[in-house]
């Protein structure tokens, strides 16, 4: 089942420097809403993902799109770790990311009963911005 994507998505910054190189973003999805609401990100170059919660049977995977024919996406593909696994994960769990997509998402696919997914994604610049 696909829920509605969800509509708000703020990104924490968590630079030790306040400076903006350093950021996460957090979704929860949950059996009944296992779509995430897609994160615009090209800029940053490291990536990881960090899940956990109850699982119920979930299986919660990492997805980005280049798609930049519409405001919203429609072709997302699953992304990888740095060994070329496909990242799909059933039980609390970080990861790598590989793929530098323009668009980033997590969603659950396979939706479990009663799963509740905390999903954090940290992004690093390669090069931060630093104000003089």
């Amino acid at each position: 089942m696909t829920g509605t994507p969800q509509n708000s998505l703020i990104p924490y910054d968590v630079s030790e420097l306040q400076d903006g190189s350093a950021i996460v973003y957090s979704w929860t999805l949950t059996s009944t809403n296992d779509t995430a609401m897609p994160a615009r990100m090209p800029e940053w170059s490291e990536r990881s993902v960090h899940m956990w919660g109850t699982w119920g049977g979930a299986t919660a995977i990492m997805e980005g799109s280049n798609d930049l024919t519409a405001p919203n996406p429609v072709d997302f593909e699953q992304l990888h770790n740095f060994q070329g696994t496909a990242i799909a994960l059933t039980a609390n769990g970080i990861s790598a990311i590989l793929e530098s997509t323009y668009y980033i998402r997590p969603r659950l696919s396979v939706d479990g009963t009663g799963a509740s997914v905390t999903v954090n994604l940290l992004l690093l610049r390669n090069q931060p911005s630093r104000v003089a």
